[in-house]
């Protein structure tokens, strides 16, 4: 149940984030660098999908990382992170 209320609280907070983004386009929805990224998506950690021109995230695969990776802290997300190692 609390993931559920977790999910519905990352839907409104994602509201106007697109279906489909860039590595790049990642930063400006939460704070992760983009090097950060490309490393989450080399570890196999964040799931995205290759085209031609590169690397796609979709917003249920963003969704899914921060609801696995992230704690609610007063009501805002911060990703969880263990020193030297990035989750």
């Amino acid at each position: 149940m609390e993931r559920e209320r977790r999910r519905k609280m990352l839907d409104r907070m994602l509201k106007k984030c697109p279906d489909r983004m860039k590595p790049t386009e990642v930063p400006q929805w939460f704070p992760l660098g983009k090097n950060t990224v490309y490393q989450l998506i080399a570890d196999g950690k964040l799931r995205s999908h290759r085209m031609t021109y590169g690397y796609v995230i979709l917003k249920e695969d963003f969704i899914e990382y921060l609801l696995d990776h992230c704690d609610e802290s007063h009501r805002n997300f911060g990703v969880r992170q263990k020193r030297g190692d990035i989750t």
